[in-house]
């Protein structure tokens, strides 16, 4: 809350009330500790202690004294006065709770657990507080306005007369309703802050989100090329196995019928190996056996 209990406190302790509220006023600007008092303010309110009635009426406050506006009640004083009217009972007046007791009921006239005032109620209250002011202003200034004497008017035809722009309604229930449709524009704007807020909340999380899922989707597909990579590699490896083997057991063969043909004539050592691999000394079924198995 931008207004609590320990402010109200410091703004000065009244030593003396009234019921009745030209009075109390007067008992309030008349005191030196509450020069700055404004009712138009809750800022500037004095706190108004259950022992500073009691002191005042000789005796225990029982919530049957109607309580004057424009000042903060302890919340034992609320409690107490609430016990003793219906809550319908006080609904049935043309203001709500919360603009006769701002620093005691919210908005929606719920009795606060701990008296004071939040920054929206605040600003709600102020605002409410000018358009009254300058409602009376209004009034004042069309009741105290002569209303000149008609002239004399010529026996020819008259002139039709401009007509006047009507005055805005200054009865009670216009004011109300003016007010009214000032604290709801008030919370609007607000809630339009806040829900403008949760939107760049959510788009900033759904933002970190894609991010994320692009880099994932990036790392999938880095591994799936990869895999693929790897695979390709693997079934290289598998085609060149394949052909060694076709080629030993080719090789294999060409062996076995040249040990089958020795039995019956003696080969000689031009006929298998070539001068450089005779001289090597290495015969030609070596070449192909170091070939196949090697």
């Amino acid at each position: 809350m931008v207004l609590t209990r320990e402010a109200l406190v410091q703004n000065g302790a009244l030593q003396s009330f009234s019921f009745n509220p030209a009075e109390l006023e007067a008992k309030i600007k008349s005191d030196l500790h509450l020069q700055a008092y404004d009712k138009s303010n809750p800022n500037t309110w004095p706190l108004i202690t259950l022992t500073i009635l009691n002191r005042y009426l000789g005796g225990e406050y029982t919530g049957r004294q109607d309580l004057p506006r424009h000042v903060a009640y302890d919340a034992i004083i609320m409690q107490i006065f609430m016990a003793k009217h219906a809550s319908k009972e006080l609904s049935r007046s043309s203001d709500t709770l919360h603009s006769r007791y701002p620093c005691n009921f919210t908005q929606l006239d719920i009795l606060n657990k701990q008296i004071g005032m939040t920054t929206i109620e605040e600003e709600v209250f102020k605002h409410d507080k000018r358009l009254v002011q300058r409602a009376e202003v209004e009034l004042n200034g069309e009741i105290n306005t002569p209303i000149p004497s008609r002239a004399r008017q010529p026996t020819s035809t008259p002139r039709p007369q401009a007509s006047k722009q009507p005055a805005p309604c200054q009865n009670v229930s216009c004011v109300e309703g003016r007010q009214q449709i000032a604290r709801l524009q008030v919370l609007l704007s607000n809630k339009n802050a806040e829900h403008k807020m949760e939107i760049q909340g959510l788009k900033a999380q759904l933002a970190k989100w894609k991010r994320s899922f692009e880099v994932a989707e990036a790392e999938s597909e880095e591994a799936r090329n990869r895999a693929m990579a790897a695979e390709d590699g693997r079934q290289a490896v598998a085609r060149e196995r394949d052909i060694l083997q076709t080629q030993c057991a080719e090789l294999r063969a060409e062996i076995g019928r040249l040990k089958g043909s020795s039995v019956h004539k003696r080969a000689r050592v031009e006929d298998y190996e070539s001068d450089d691999e005779t001289k090597a000394g290495m015969s030609t079924e070596t070449r192909v056996w170091k070939a196949c198995t090697g």
